[in-house]
């Protein structure tokens, strides 16, 4: 190297570099240039990708990101918590508390700002052990916590041989009291599901029963089981959603009917003291799109009293919070959706839809319009409770089979059952009882006119031998056998179908989010799913491999 260099330097005639040095310059120059252009061009127009979106390769497909790794990581902390506080997270307990406040921080860490939006729960606690007595024409005494239950919200009264009327039907009109005797214990079949219910009766609330019986002098309401399924043939827990001033029992269906056939007198003691307390729903809204139309996305956080509601409803709790964490994580604006998204974790539900309830009251009255919204900005609500139970059906909310069905709710069905065709099969989901009496959280918004849907695995129901065929498991057993049970821990959900669910969450959510005008959508004269805006984000879904 040093003998060449020198050699240059002097001039030599024989170096091709020296003889041509010109033009070489002249040509690194020229590909530098080149080079600093293209890089430059290749900026400015990834700039303008990323400012407008308009490539739909873009665009993310948020079920991609929904990994159930972590949903049961959350399932495992909210478990953990009910571990800590006497193995429950049930409305107004430390457990409960805890769980919001589980999610309240993920919500922070994650960049919301998460409201608590506080009410007040009225409800009744037993100071002693019910007793229920048939005292003629023989005497039998039934089992607490096997034979019947008190219904929450119940109050004290000591019902001392009284004679029972056995109301009509299932006791939701006023019409069925009209020879209700003053001083009777009123005998009332639980109203079924909409979807095995004649239609030409009406159906209600226990609330409304026991209220109807007051309002005719009943001393006392005994509630039982309708027997129209195996599963609906035990003693039944249920919440009112408020306080009535007399006893009101939930029995089994054989208890009841025993109790009617005999025209029997009963005996009826329950011991209970009143408490009003503060509790929490949790609301978080994304900062990016349309707040005049918004999705609402739900599932109750509260367990029952008795375990740690990990399938009820920790299942959809944790795909909600899972589902919000991966939209801040990945930014809104890149999921190809101009309207806006609120979280919402409900309080009470298994006191009586209470969370939601106060909720939607709170929307009517424009209560704390800074922090919660009103009620006019909610395009959509769908609704998640139980969706990973062990021995489970695909159970579409069948919004079409309502007494009380808008339009927007047939069209949501519609959605959760397209995406399920496309990305399980055909044949592979079926219509999940709807109401009224509405059994989760949509009830309020459905009622208040929003449209309202979603997914649910099943709870006390016995599959049958069709569904066995259909989705696996066992015939003859619950779908979910530790309904309402301390059992309800993270080994009673199956990782399968809760995945499966999760991502029908997302994509169904993001394909809301995604209509400009979700009530024109919803509520449109079009016959079929695939109209303009629906079938644009299909192919979105076809590019991103939804399925």
């Amino acid at each position: 190297m040093s003998s060449e260099y020198t050699h240059l330097k002097d001039g030599s005639e024989g170096s091709f570099f020296q003889r041509n040095k010109t033009v070489i310059f002249i040509v690194v120059g020229a590909i530098v240039l080149l080079l600093i252009a293209a890089v430059v061009i290749a900026l400015i127009v990834g700039l303008a990708v990323g400012l407008h979106k308009d490539d739909d390769d873009e665009y993310i497909d948020l079920s991609s990101r929904i990994q159930v790794s972590n949903i049961m990581n959350h399932l495992q902390n909210l478990q953990n918590i009910a571990g800590e506080h006497n193995q429950t997270r049930a409305a107004v307990t430390a457990g409960y508390n805890a769980s919001v406040e589980y999610v309240y921080q993920k919500l922070r860490s994650a960049g919301y700002n998460p409201v608590l939006h506080t009410f007040q729960i009225t409800s009744t606690v037993m100071t002693a052990t019910p007793a229920l007595i048939m005292n003629t024409p023989k005497t039998i005494t039934y089992r607490y916590g096997s034979d019947f239950y008190v219904a929450s919200g119940a109050s004290s009264g000591q019902v001392n041989q009284a004679k029972i009327y056995q109301v009509p039907n299932f006791g939701c009109l006023e019409e069925d009291y009209v020879n209700f005797p003053n001083g009777y214990v009123a005998v009332i079949s639980r109203s079924p599901p909409d979807d095995i219910l004649n239609s030409s009766l009406d159906a209600c609330t226990i609330l409304q029963k026991a209220n109807l019986s007051l309002t005719r002098g009943a001393v006392g309401v005994i509630v039982y089981n309708d027997g129209l399924l195996p599963s609906r043939l035990p003693a039944f827990q249920a919440g009112l959603g408020g306080v009535i001033s007399i006893p009101v029992f939930t029995t089994s269906f054989l208890v009841g009917d025993h109790i009617a056939c005999y025209n029997a007198e009963v005996s009826m003691s329950l011991a209970t003291t009143t408490y009003t307390v503060d509790t929490n729903n949790i609301i978080a809204e994304t900062s990016d799109g349309d707040k005049n139309n918004v999705v609402v996305i739900g599932a109750h956080l509260d367990s029952v009293p008795a375990g740690p509601g990990i399938n009820d409803d920790g299942s959809g709790s944790a795909t909600v919070l899972e589902i919000a964490l991966q939209v801040a994580e990945n930014g809104w604006q890149h999921f190809a959706a101009p309207n806006a998204l609120r979280f919402c974790w409900w309080s009470g539900e298994e006191l009586g839809l209470l969370g939601s309830t106060a909720y939607v009251r709170a929307l009517q009255r424009n209560d704390s319009y800074e922090t919660i919204g009103d009620i006019t900005q909610i395009a959509a609500y769908l609704n998640f409770d139980m969706i990973g139970s062990p021995n489970f059906v695909r159970g579409v909310l069948n919004g079409s089979s309502s007494q009380n069905a808008i339009e927007g709710c047939t069209r949501i069905q519609h959605m959760f059952e397209d995406d399920l065709e496309k990305s399980i099969g055909a044949n592979t989901y079926e219509p999940a009882a709807f109401g009224p009496p509405y059994r989760s959280d949509y009830g309020p918004f459905v009622t208040a006119g929003i449209p309202g849907g979603g997914l649910f695995t099943g709870a006390e129901v016995i599959k049958t031998e069709e569904q066995r065929s259909r989705y696996g498991g066992l015939a003859g057993v619950a779908f979910d056998p530790c309904y309402h049970l301390a059992c309800d821990t993270v080994d009673n959900i199956d990782k399968g179908v809760l995945e499966q669910f999760s991502k029908t969450a997302a994509r169904v959510m993001q394909r809301l989010s995604t209509m400009g005008d979700i009530r024109e959508h919803l509520n449109s004269n079009a016959t079929t799913t695939e109209d303009t805006d629906w079938a644009h984000f299909s192919a979105k879904q076809t590019r991103m491999n939804v399925y």
